[in-house]
């Protein structure tokens, strides 16, 4: 089995189909099952691609995958205190720029 993890930071109508092009190339490279994930680190509320997928002529294609939005993980900042997981430290430390990027401009 294989894992592959994509951090996105910003909206972009192509990463679906780039979550799918990256399984299937792995796949094809190593004829091994492929699990892909993605961490969205984008601001949006709104923006969360979890499949790609086209049909031609009878034919269908296409990749589900799970998403992590850290954007989601703002409610729960005293499990991640409280976690000794090292990525709740950086899922905090994530969260603390973004909300403090905008003071420093």
């Amino acid at each position: 089995m294989l894992i592959y993890v994509e951090v996105q930071g910003q909206r972009d109508p192509d990463f679906p189909k780039r979550m799918y092009v990256y399984n299937y190339r792995l796949f094809d490279r190593y004829d091994r099952p492929v699990v892909s994930l993605a961490v969205l680190t984008d601001a949006s509320p709104t923006w969360r691609p979890m499949r790609y997928e086209y049909s031609l002529w009878g034919c269908r294609a296409g990749l589900v995958f799970p998403v992590a939005k850290l954007r989601a993980y703002r409610e729960r900042w005293a499990e991640l205190e409280a976690s000794d997981n090292p990525f709740a430290t950086v899922v905090m430390a994530h969260l603390y720029s973004q909300a403090t990027r905008r003071r420093l401009s």
